[in-house]
């Protein structure tokens, strides 16, 4: 008898995990009933199985039937269907999730993982050399976008396991890019872009647009010697040989969409240019005591640089009087 009970209580949750599959996959345990109710002629005796405690906000549902009777002509009604084990069933769903996800390949094209930037200053033009590490994940001519701004790319080459392979460049809007790679794979891209040199009272600067990166390095040779730089941003500054007559430095800026380089003379923060400046003549002339009297009021606007002296010219035969300034110190 303890055998019979055995291979009952077996059997029933066999077909319950059965049923439990089928719901899942049919949905309405209302068809299933129907289902019986045509291919048996009679209702079938049900069983109700408590389920588990359903949170308040959760909905769930409070019965499950269990046909233990007529199950072969069930099943023969369904010959498309597969009744399978609700473990085999979620075994199923993630191999065909995990194919999936293989099928539609990696979520981004490529990645770059470094940038190194060597910018050298030439006159009124700052000539950068930009090498970027990208890795290639996607199948061919994947896209990689990247931006520089204001700053003009004059040349773009590519290598590949230490050989010269093929990179397009296509503009994609104002200063922005894209590169694409014929095949996935490690590559390192190397552009020469060249930006423009703004002069100002503060200084020589310049700034460019360039692609976020994890990992990125600046370098900026400027030929004057005792040169003070600020680049922005600066996270950590690396050690570099400084040639003679000639300020040499380099840093680690971090993940950063912009770069911007100042520099300027450490004995002052004003650079060395040269003087422009514009000046008002005013002259009155008046005859009186048998002399001519000349009154000259000479206004000068500094525009550039630094006004130290003046040189003024008389006709010959004049007498100079007076110089007196109420804004300088005049000797």
């Amino acid at each position: 008898m303890r055998v019979v009970e055995t291979i009952v209580l077996w059997m029933r949750w066999s077909v319950a995990a059965a049923v439990v599959a089928v719901l899942l996959l049919a949905g309405d345990p209302a068809v299933a009933q129907d289902e019986i109710r045509r291919a048996g002629g009679q209702s079938p005796r049900v069983e109700p199985i408590a389920g588990p405690p359903a949170a308040k906000d959760e909905k769930f549902e409070q019965w499950i039937y269990v046909p233990y009777r007529d199950l072969k002509s069930v099943f023969d009604k369904h010959p498309s269907a597969v009744f399978l084990p609700y473990m085999e069933y979620l075994r199923l769903w993630e191999r065909a999730g995990r194919a999936d996800r293989v099928a539609k390949g990696p979520p981004v094209s490529g990645v770059i993982t470094q940038a190194d930037y060597v910018a050298t200053v030439d006159e009124n033009l700052a000539r950068i050399t930009a090498t970027l590490s990208v890795q290639v994940l996607g199948k061919s001519w994947s896209e990689i976008p990247i931006r520089f701004g204001q700053a003009a790319i004059g040349k773009v080459t590519a290598i590949r396991n230490g050989k010269a392979t093929q990179v397009l460049l296509r503009g994609t809007g104002a200063g922005q890019y894209a590169l694409l790679f014929p095949e996935p794979g490690t590559h390192a891209v190397t552009l020469e872009l060249t930006a423009r040199i703004r002069a100002s009272a503060d200084g020589h600067s310049f700034d460019f647009d360039c692609p976020t990166v994890g990992m990125t390095t600046f370098e900026l040779t400027v030929p004057r010697p005792e040169q003070a730089v600020d680049l922005t941003p600066r996270l950590v500054a690396l050690p570099v040989k400084t040639d003679k007559g000639r300020t040499r430095v380099r840093a680690r800026l971090g993940a950063t969409p912009k770069i911007s380089a100042l520099w300027y003379p450490r004995v002052g923060q004003k650079p060395d240019m040269d003087l422009l400046t514009s000046v008002s003549n005013y002259q009155h002339v008046s005859v009186r005591d048998g002399l001519v009297h000349t009154d000259v009021f000479l206004h000068h606007e500094v525009l550039r640089g630094e006004l130290t002296q003046l040189r003024i010219a008389v006709p010959l035969g004049h007498r100079i009087l007076d110089v007196a300034s109420t804004q300088a110190k005049i000797r």
